[in-house]
């Protein structure tokens, strides 16, 4: 007797496929009749182009589609980087004389504190080349969530770097404090 290969046939598992397109219709923008008909071809793909194998699986078809099909809708629902987003509200535009209000603001800021402060300032604006190389050494590593080693600026680094030119480190963190301070009356 020969044995026939598996095939299933896409009316056992319709059932499968609308209750998914459901779900994820209702917990998203897409509409359900465009998941639904990606379900299809979801199965297409399951039979044709990565056939289901049982003898290398321990499960069923069901099993195999169904997950094929769950990561689909979910990575159609729920992209993984999404666009972002701009909020233009007519009141939040600014004006040219409210930025140079700003400006003014800010540039008054800057001149009320010391002449230390102001040199802190002004060597992290400008960046020089030496303190770029100075502050991207394997030393200086910021941890975060996302990227647990990225290197950048950080307050030890440029510390050092003004050691380096001579400051005391009282003097560095004294300034720091300062424009800490101003900034947040800012």
């Amino acid at each position: 007797m020969k044995r026939t290969r598996f095939r299933p046939r896409y009316e056992d598992y319709s059932n499968m496929v609308h209750k998914l397109a459901w779900y994820y219709s209702n917990h998203s923008t897409v509409e359900f009749s465009e998941l639904e008909s990606e379900g299809f071809l979801v199965f297409h793909y399951c039979l044709e182009e990565r056939p289901f194998d049982p003898s290398k699986s321990d499960g069923d078809f069901g099993g195999y589609f169904w997950q094929h099909l769950h990561y689909r809708f979910k990575s159609i629902c729920f992209p993984a980087h999404k666009p972002a987003t701009t909020l233009l509200i007519d009141n939040a535009i600014p004006t040219p004389a409210s930025a140079e209000e700003k400006y003014n603001g800010f540039r008054d800021l800057l001149g009320s504190l010391t002449a230390e402060a102001r040199e802190v300032i002004q060597v992290i604006l400008q960046a020089p080349a030496e303190m770029l190389e100075f502050c991207h050494s394997p030393h200086y590593v910021r941890r975060t969530d996302k990227a647990p080693y990225k290197e950048g600026y950080t307050k030890g680094a440029t510390l050092d770097y003004l050691r380096h030119l001579g400051w005391r480190r009282c003097n560095a963190v004294a300034a720091f404090e300062e424009i800490k301070r101003t900034l947040k009356e800012f």
